[in-house]
């Protein structure tokens, strides 16, 4: 079978109906939380209210989880071995049982409630909570602008994390 070629007229609209059904979906997933992002994102707020965090943390938490896996607890990064929902090296895991005296394991990324605890302990440590500083400290650029970068990028999602 041969196919005929589109008349310019007709390919220009496929063209443009295609254009504007992708800038479509993007929108809308870039706005929206699934459900599966939903389950996540509540079972962190449930943790974090266990562990008696305050509101303001709480927010923070949920626009790092969000940025670094968009609340997948199984995220896994192969360039630099970082895991679970905040992106966590292993070197963080250590870093962690050194400041805290507990015996964190890599394998603690995956488990929700180890991972706060863990990043609860980092941050207290190394920040005074300000999402600038958390933005610059976790993302660990030597290019400035790239810190800046994600920092933006965090401080915009924030608003869909809390959705």
């Amino acid at each position: 079978m041969i196919l005929k070629p589109l008349k310019p007229k007709k390919m220009r609209k496929s063209i443009i109906f295609m254009i504007l059904f992708l800038i479509m979906t993007f929108l809308i997933r870039a706005q929206k939380l699934d459900s599966n992002q939903i389950e996540s994102r509540n079972e962190i707020i449930k943790q974090c209210i266990e562990m008696q965090l305050s509101s303001d943390k709480i927010e923070k938490i949920l626009s790092l989880g969000f940025r670094e896996s968009s609340f997948n607890q199984f995220a896994f990064n192969p360039v630099d071995s970082s895991a679970g929902m905040f992106g966590e090296t292993e070197i963080f895991v250590l870093d962690c049982s050194c400041i805290s005296k507990n015996n964190y394991r890599p394998k603690d990324r995956y488990n929700l409630r180890k991972s706060l605890e863990m990043l609860e302990i980092y941050l207290d440590y190394y920040t005074d909570w300000t999402l600038r500083n958390i933005c610059f400290m976790w993302h660990r650029s030597r290019n400035r602008q790239e810190n800046i970068d994600y920092y933006n990028k965090i401080k915009s999602e924030t608003k869909i994390a809390r959705q």
